[in-house]
């Protein structure tokens, strides 16, 4: 029987045995709720203080007070963005202006977007081909009144890695505060929130074999945040709500657990390369969009393009020979239009749809890429042999 080999570690990841066993308790004989006072809530009170400390370590924050947890990587988002803003808007000499690139997460767009009908100014700064933002670009959009630069670190659609640290040093410079999003890099790149130099930032512990139902959030010990979500004094009052004490312990672990795979993530970069490699060698009419696998890239990200192929057809070819990919972008499954990331690096809606993604896993191995690759061959051949207007050269 042939092995199922799941290529899609970009959108979700599986479940480490490690966090698995760890949370099964807190679904079982530990369900208590944590805001209680007798001795199982107690039990359940101590893992998220417990799992608080995981994150805190894992990314080299001061306190455990600066570690929120929400219900998603998107929620931790809002509340990064929107809680900055609200908590401005109560002030007498207020910032409205915001600073982003035009290739941030949905979540951010949104959030941005809906600031502006309340007054605040956003600006997008542009990026290159490969999705990187220029510095001097940069510089020129901050302004006096920049409260806030949200930037992520890891591109979901082209694996960009940006350079946070010199960002936000320039952000600091002018008094604007710095959230970057981490969703899709941290499992995959070491964190360390001072050196980065940001005072907020976001974490998605599914995608780095967390569960799914939690988010985390770093803020920096001083910044004020209003909450979104009102009712109980749940995560230092800044988001209500009974905590869901099974994902919240699986976090933490998750993060222990990332930590110690930091490891392997070099040998993962010459897979990375080994793959595309092979790729271009044996399959006619491939690209790739985002720089060339190296430092400048996710190591477990590939976002290529087939001349002559629709990207979804692919997509799902190759889910009936058991390979799992990506088509598209990851949030924005099943639109058929291209992405705003693919529109702001300047390809065609063609080209666009003509893309998979690939999120190699940590445990990836060589058998596993040349057996993928034998795969996609077979798809790419009987794809094109339906297109009357592929021509092989």
């Amino acid at each position: 029987m042939k092995k199922y080999l799941y290529f899609d570690h970009l959108a979700t990841t599986p479940l480490d045995p490690v966090v698995k066993e760890a949370m099964v308790p807190f679904l079982d004989y530990k369900f208590a709720n944590a805001g209680g006072m007798h001795s199982k809530a107690l039990l359940a009170a101590d893992a998220i203080v417990e799992s608080r400390e995981k994150v805190r370590q894992g990314i080299a924050a001061a306190k455990v007070e600066e570690i929120l947890f929400c219900g998603s990587g998107s929620e931790a988002a809002n509340l990064a963005i929107k809680g900055l803003a609200f908590s401005e808007l109560f002030k007498r000499d207020k910032r409205k202006h915001l600073v982003i690139s035009n290739i941030e997460h949905p979540a951010v767009l949104q959030s941005t977007l809906f600031l502006e009908q309340l007054g605040f100014e956003v600006t997008q700064v542009l990026v290159d081909s490969h999705g990187g933002i220029d510095l001097d670009s940069f510089s020129q959009a901050l302004k006096e009144d920049t409260l806030l630069v949200s930037i992520h670190q890891g591109n979901f659609d082209l694996g960009t890695l940006q350079d946070i640290s010199k960002m936000g040093t320039l952000a600091h410079e002018c008094g604007a505060k710095v959230f970057c999003d981490a969703a899709f890099s941290f499992g995959w790149q070491q964190i360390d929130v001072t050196k980065l130099g940001v005072d907020l930032l976001s974490l998605s512990p599914h995608r780095f074999y967390g569960p799914k139902g939690v988010g985390i959030l770093y803020v920096k010990e001083g910044l004020e945040l209003q909450s979104l979500i009102h009712g109980g004094r749940q995560e230092f009052s800044k988001r209500a709500g009974t905590e869901n004490v099974a994902a919240i312990v699986g976090a933490g672990y998750a993060v222990e657990q990332a930590i110690k795979k930091f490891s392997s993530i070099s040998e993962l970069r010459d897979k990375q390369t080994q793959l595309f490699e092979l790729l271009k060698n044996r399959i006619e009419g491939v690209g790739l969009l985002g720089p060339l696998p190296g430092m400048n890239r996710l190591p477990h990200h590939l976002n290529l393009t087939f001349e002559g192929i629709e990207g979804e057809a692919l997509m799902l070819l190759l889910d009936t020979r058991k390979v799992a990919v990506t088509s598209g972008t990851g949030c924005q499954t099943g639109s058929m239009k291209g992405s705003h990331v693919a529109q702001a690096i300047g390809i065609t809606d063609e080209l666009a749809k003509s893309s998979i993604l690939i999120g190699l896993g940590i445990d990836v191995t060589s058998e596993d890429i040349e057996e993928f690759l034998e795969r996609l061959e077979a798809c790419v051949s009987k794809l094109r042999s339906m297109s009357p207007s592929w021509k092989s050269s």
